[in-house]
């Protein structure tokens, strides 16, 4: 019986893998997500060395045909497959890249050009995806001291949040990447909306930089809900979602602070992003094509 069970489990996991549409890429080649990387440069300044590293060793795929004909239920925006190393992304996610020869991550313009105003919401949801790999890669065996100082504030603190949850054993081999996941995703989610409030506020189009003919000409880059208040303590993670159902995180208020603290602490040490949106717009300020687009702005 254990035998034909797992005969048909491999048969699916085959007949899966077999009908993605994957695909790969060496060093020296166009990486799959690098020109999504540095369009979240462009847009807010934020910069993630080691999730590069990581999506080096990561496929890129589309949804499986069994998925797509519904045999296999998944309304997921976007999945990571540990076992594989598969960032399975939906189409509009994506374009074939002539240069590259394959299948990459559409920067945000790209995005924006796909699924409009969401875009944001769907560079952060694949940011999430590829922090499971970056913990899967680097995090979850604690290579480095970053590393084993958030695994000992996981220790501390996901027991007792875990017991306040109903958290099964099966939930809880995936709540430390989920806590680690949803914790970028909202880091990187909160900066890049201020960055469109701050260049909205300014005339510009959030992705493109051009100047809106909508609004009043300004003569620099400028924010009208300026806040000094650093990341860390702006961003809160208070729920995640593992394998279908809500796990609360702040159920002991100081025990989500300290959660929160040692996640803003690790994502400090493995990304570069501005300290606060007031740091922020002073960084946006420099920027060449946002100073070009103000000018145009001036022209109208």
């Amino acid at each position: 019986m254990n035998t034909r069970f797992t005969f048909i489990c491999m048969f699916f996991l085959l007949v899966t893998l077999a009908t993605k549409e994957a695909w790969s890429q060496d060093a020296a080649s166009l990486h799959p997500a690098e020109v999504y990387l540095n369009s979240l440069y462009s847009m807010a300044r934020i910069q993630a060395p080691r999730l590069h590293r990581s999506a080096l060793h990561t496929f890129i795929a589309h949804p499986s045909l069994l998925e797509r004909w519904h045999v296999i239920n998944s309304d997921a925006a976007a999945s990571y497959n540990d076992w594989t190393n598969t960032l399975v992304l939906q189409i509009e996610m994506t374009k074939f890249d002539q240069i590259a020869k394959g299948e990459r991550i559409r920067s945000l313009a790209e995005m924006h050009e796909s699924v409009g105003p969401a875009a944001r919401v769907s560079a952060a949801v694949v940011f999430h995806e590829l922090s499971h790999a970056e913990w899967d890669f680097f995090g979850e065996g604690g290579e480095e001291r970053f590393d084993r100082d958030l695994l000992a504030a996981f220790e501390r603190e996901l027991p007792e949040i875990s017991k306040a949850n109903g958290v099964t054993k099966l939930e809880s081999l995936a709540l430390a990447s989920e806590v680690f996941a949803y914790y970028r995703e909202e880091l990187i989610s909160t900066i890049l909306n201020d960055a469109a409030e701050i260049r909205l506020a300014s005339g510009l189009d959030p992705d493109t930089n051009a100047c809106s003919p909508l609004k009043k000409r300004v003569d620099e880059l400028r924010d009208f809900s300026p806040n000094t208040e650093d990341y860390g303590t702006r961003v809160r993670l208070t729920e995640v979602w593992v394998r279908g159902r809500e796990v609360k995180l702040d159920i002991d208020a100081a025990a989500g602070r300290r959660l929160n603290a040692a996640l803003f602490a690790h994502a400090k040490s493995t990304l570069s992003f501005p300290a606060s949106r007031v740091d922020l717009r002073e960084r946006l300020a420099k920027d060449r094509a946002v100073r070009n687009g103000l000018a145009s702005c001036r022209h109208l």
